[in-house]
């Protein structure tokens, strides 16, 4: 028997040092690959092998048991297209000698059918693999499971298998499947798949089928997995589904994906996933309840669900490759950057950070996404499948050197470290407090209540935190007062908050002390401005809080009763200026089947936020009857009758002849273009039958014969809306992209040109018709930029995948700005061959700015000229300031000795301006120039409110959203739940401020500084310095915000001295912005009227 601690795993790991590589010898006695083969990690991180063949082959799956375990699925079956004898198994991965890597293995459970998926809670391990989801536990403690029990089957082959499983704070196991589906013929094969899935594969259900057929039970010597042949057919869809533990209260949680390989959930409960295409590019979805993603929907089928209403919008970049394993890391282990992010793995191109913000209620589909494990030049082949933190706080990452089917010996199986190297150095101090108080020799029925607080933080592995969840909710509310004051103590991360919360709400019984915690953290007092003087005393409750409170009354309404609490939570959420809250109040209205119908109609009339109105509409079609919803087609309000109209739709309950009655009376284009999308396709598809098929992605209604019914169209308002249909149509390869290219040819208004355009842009021969529209009207110019992304976005998703491709390391998502490249030379050369005085020219700066052109970048001599141009002779500040920023990416050998570029920038630099001064400045650090950049007139309050009068509203929109060209405000604050939680929300600072104080706390941050937001002065024992705001404090870690925008964390006990100073956080220069533009930011800012409650003096 062999047997590990926890303790020895981390020691060993702490000790691993730099690319050091223990040989573990595969087979044929070949070692492990050199350093200088390893994949490449950013700076400060290292990356060793912790395990490999014989340990291990063909690795697909990876968590850690409660002590901290590495354990993985593993075997020859992923992607076998037929039945053989070996089969899969998990594989204990042991450290005996301490040295950092894994040099013994122990089988804890074998004979399945393809491991996808791996989630540890209790003494039981849920194992994905195809077709089934089975439970095995160790009953002896010998570290070899004895008991298998399938608690689903029939769920399809292992093409598009059940795939990410991963426990949430509520109790309940999320998990994703593809879109294969099962035999669905008990009859036949003696098995069938609950009700969910076969309502997610749109088949008949059986005669006497179950919703969820009983478990079976084995032991070791009976279990036998159960073999799928993956040439068997899909069903229309895939989803997250999610269940209680063993298979009860199974649900659909989202719908409407293709092959969504793994799901993750971050510190606020909120699911991040991936979703695979062989076409259209892999996407990154945010799955909520009721949410459909567009692969097989009914009438209106999409894949980014870009301007497609009855579909969710991806939360990410589509890209190339193969999406596979998504994990979410908080661990101090890495620095501030490197929190708070989603690391992904693509089989094709490695593993990449994913750093999400917020478009309203959604996840940004912009956010960054930045290489972390990519292959070295010349070295192995990186190829990951899974993905998970360790007990240590390091990356594990799965893989292997081949294709799908390889050789054991010939090209190699890894599981790779990744750990940073700041973190070796001091890494005792973290390990150990992942780790403690909470022993691991101390059953948890004997822990404190203070100790399992400590193994719900970010650094604490999932089958731990799980466990630890579990037993306070089985301690009841006997603990509820001490979790309160733990939340109420403000001293919890976001994690740990998140999961104490959801402690108390899955507890059976809480008290009247309990119950009215929650309610009130789900309605906070009104914060209020100043009465008389004085300053409303009520406590700000954490937006997360808030959200979470909303969530557990939904959570305890269904399945307690508890219903009054979570009506009223959602009654006055629903009304919030924070659309991420008003979100939650549909969320809690959809599951809780809350019966306040005219509340949501009532927010529905004026919601602006795609998410909520998307969640209300979906809510209402459980809400409220067929003919009561018919009712609301002629409701007052245009936005209710679309979120009649699209639920209807949804539920086939209109036939096209209503439908189309309604396009005739109806006043409301959206409303019209979304009906006679729906009377194209007015009858529900047929169920699927058990026989052998594919269900691909098809354009619902062929672009040819859009084309055609719109130049067939009596008036010009049925003409537009079939033009509106094909803009926003998903444009496959080849003949869709020709038809629509040349139906924008013969386009003549330039209304209609504008509308098509953007679409008719996915290939190279559009880009003289991009060309000529940059020198129209303002509409075609923005419709030729969103072409030019358009058409970049298309060349990144056709990134070859190919064997031979991979292999030559001359393609990764990382380098999808090649194109880019490419793109911008075709421009350039336009340009040149125009002149700078050509009025397209404009219009191309603002497409060059928007193309995603790496750092480095070194554009042809007469390239570089033509900008020079545009700089000599442009005089408007957008399109010099976009060049000047194009100048920024240069790389610096192509301007060093340019007589000409030193002249131009001289001449630039003659006087002081100050809408091109911080461009100046900062092409003069980027490149290394020795220029002096004049300080433009310093702006004084006198200056801007002379200016307001005049202001740009937009301008200062702009500015305060850009991050780039702008002002960049959004990185600290936040608006209408846009933006960072790190400074002041600044929703309703329109009513807060005089215009007066607005603009002095623009240009004198540090004159009237906001509580919490004054500088601090840290001295650490290490005798370093660092100064920042304090943004979160516990009893053993500060975490303090730089004038940067940066963070850093210290700990508790390192710290020698700290000094409060007169100095704000928010950074000074903004006075060298110039009036003009400081008038448009204040402008701006004023109309921010919202999300502030004016409390009477009575109140």
């Amino acid at each position: 028997m062999i047997r590990t601690s926890l303790s020895l795993i981390l020691m060993s790991c702490s000790l691993a040092a730099g690319l050091k590589v223990t040989p573990v010898h595969a087979k044929d006695g070949t070692p492990s690959p050199l350093a200088k083969k390893l994949p490449r990690v950013p700076d400060g991180f290292e990356i060793s092998v912790f395990a490999s063949e014989p340990l291990i082959y063909k690795p697909t799956a990876i968590c850690f048991d409660a002590q901290g375990r590495a354990m993985v699925g593993q075997g020859p079956q992923y992607h076998l297209s037929e039945s053989i004898k070996e089969s899969d198994s998990v594989v204990l991965l042991l450290d005996t000698d301490g040295d950092g890597d894994a040099d013994r293995r122990k089988v804890f459970a074998t004979g399945f059918n393809s491991i996808q998926g791996l989630a540890w809670k209790g003494r039981d391990l849920y194992v994905a693999n195809s077709p089934e989801l089975t439970v095995v536990r160790d009953l002896d403690g010998d570290d070899v499971a004895d008991e298998y029990v399938v608690v689903y089957t029939d769920l399809g082959n292992h093409e598009h298998a059940l795939h990410g499983l991963v426990w949430g704070p509520d109790g309940r196991l999320y998990m994703s499947k593809g879109n294969s589906k099962g035999h669905n013929q008990p009859e036949k094969f003696g098995r069938v798949a609950p009700k969910a899935f076969r309502e997610l594969w749109d088949v008949e259900h059986p005669e006497g089928a179950l919703d969820i057929p009983p478990a079976q039970t084995f032991t070791v010597a009976d279990y036998r997995s159960t073999y799928h042949d993956p040439h068997d057919d899909w069903g229309r869809e895939g989803g997250v589904l999610r269940c209680d533990p063993l298979g009860g209260n199974l649900e659909i949680v989202s719908r409407g994906m293709r092959n969504p390989w793994d799901i993750a959930i971050d510190g606020g409960f909120n699911l991040l996933g991936t979703d695979n295409d062989q076409t259209q590019g892999d996407r990154i979805i945010m799955p909520f309840f009721g949410a459909h993603f567009g692969w097989g929907h009914r009438y209106s089928s999409h894949w980014t669900g870009k301007g497609n209403l009855p579909t969710v919008p991806v939360s990410g970049p589509m890209t190339s490759g193969s999406w596979a394993g998504i994990v979410y890391y908080d661990h101090e282990h890495f620095p501030p950057a490197y929190r708070d992010v989603f690391l992904i793995n693509d089989w094709m191109f490695g593993t990449y950070v994913y750093r999400p913000g917020w478009n309203g209620a959604l996840r940004a589909a912009d956010g960054s996404l930045e290489p972390f494990i990519q292959r070295s030049e010349s070295g192995m082949i990186y190829r990951p499948t899974d993905i998970a933190v360790g007990p240590d706080g390091a990356i594990y990452a799965l893989g292997w050197g081949s294709n799908y089917h390889y050789e054991p010996g010939s090209d190699g199986s890894w599981v790779f470290r990744v750990s940073h190297r700041e973190a070796q150095r001091h890494g005792s101090r973290e390990i150990s407090d992942a780790r403690s108080p909470t022993s691991l020799a101390t059953p948890l029925a004997e822990c404190s209540v203070a100790q399992l607080l400590n193994a719900l933080k970010p650094g604490v592995i999932p089958a731990k935190r799980v466990n630890a969840q579990d037993e306070l909710v089985r301690r009841g509310a006997a603990n509820g007062d001490e979790l309160m004051k733990a939340i109420a103590a403000g001293e919890l991360s976001t994690g740990q908050q998140t999961w104490v919360a959801w402690g108390l709400g899955r507890m059976n019984e809480l008290g009247k002390t309990e119950q009215e915690a929650i309610r009130k953290w789900s309605v906070p007092p009104a914060r209020s401005q100043k009465v008389q003087g004085t300053q409303s005393a009520t406590a700000r409750v954490p937006r997360n809080l808030r959200i979470q409170a909303i969530r557990i009354l939904a959570f305890r309404a269904r399945r307690f009763g508890e219903s009054d609490a979570a009506l009223v939570a959602a009654t006055t959420a629903m009304a919030d200026p924070d659309p991420r809250v008003r979100f939650e109040a549909m969320q809690a209205v959809h599951q809780a089947d809350l019966q306040l119908a005219t509340d949501v109609l009532r927010q529905l009339a004026k919601e602006t936020d795609r998410a909520v109105f998307y969640a209300g509409w979906q809510a209402l079609r459980d809400l409220a009857s067929v003919e009561t919803r018919q009712s609301w087609l002629n409701h007052e309000s245009s936005r209710v009758r679309l979120a009649a109209l699209l639920g209807l739709q949804e539920d086939y309950a209109l036939t096209q002849k209503e439908v189309l009655e309604l396009v005739d009376h109806e006043t409301d284009p959206l409303v019209q273009s979304w009906a006679l999308t729906f009377a194209m396709n007015p009858l529900p598809p047929a169920k699927l039958s058990n026989d052998t098929l594919r269900i691909e992605m098809e354009q619902t209604l062929p672009i040819g014969q859009m084309i055609e019914q719109a130049d067939k169209a009596d008036s010009l308002a049925l003409r537009r809306l079939y033009l509106q249909l094909i803009a926003r149509a998903s444009v496959r390869e080849g003949e869709q992209q020709k038809q629509l290219l040349a139906f924008y040819r013969t386009l003549q208004s330039a209304d209609e040109r504008a509308l098509i355009l953007p679409a008719a842009a996915t290939t190279r021969d559009a880009l003289p018709d991009l060309w000529e529209a940059f020198g129209e009207t303002q509409l075609l110019q923005n419709a030729a930029v969103a072409g030019i992304a358009n058409l970049h976005r298309l060349h990144a998703k056709q990134l070859s995948s190919s064997e031979s491709v991979v292999r030559s390391t001359s393609r990764s998502v990382s380098n999808v700005n090649d194109f880019a490249v490419e793109i911008a030379a075709q421009l350039l050369a336009e340009m040149s061959d125009a002149g700078s005085a050509d009025p397209r020219i404009p219009g191309a700066v603002r497409a060059l700015d928007s193309l995603p052109l790496p750092n480095g970048w070194s554009p042809s001599d007469a390239a570089l000229n033509t900008l020079l141009a545009i700089l000599e002779s442009r005089k408007e500040p957008p399109t010099r300031r976009r060049a000047l920023r194009l100048l920024g990416k240069l790389e610096q050998k192509s301007v060093v000795g340019s007589t000409r570029f030193a002249i131009v920038l001289t001449k630039l630099c003659e006087q002081p301006d100050a809408l091109l001064y911080r461009d100046l400045l900062a092409l003069k650090t980027v490149l290394g120039l020795e220029i002096e950049v004049p300080k433009p007139p310093v702006a004084t309050v006198e200056d801007v409110l002379a200016r307001l009068d005049q202001a740009n509203v937009d301008r200062g929109r702009e500015l305060f959203f850009d991050r780039v060209g702008g002002a960049g405000c959004v990185s600290c604050h936040r608006v209408r739940g846009r933006g960072s939680d790190i400074a002041p929300d600044l929703s309703g600072v329109g009513v807060r401020l005089t215009p007066e104080n607005m603009i002095k706390s623009i240009i004198q941050p540090s004159a009237a500084i906001t509580e919490g937001y004054a500088v601090q002065f840290f001295v650490t024992d290490d005798g370093r310095t660092h100064t920042g705001a304090v943004i979160r404090e516990t009893s053993t870690t500060v975490t303090i915000l730089r004038t940067d925008s940066s963070q850093v964390s210290l700990a508790t006990e390192s710290i020698d001295s700290r000094k409060r100073l007169k100095q704000s956080v928010m950074p000074s220069g903004y006075d060298l912005f110039g009036a003009e533009q400081l008038a448009n930011l204040t402008a701006w800012l004023l109309t921010l009227r919202d999300g502030f409650a004016i409390v009477s003096e009575q109140e």
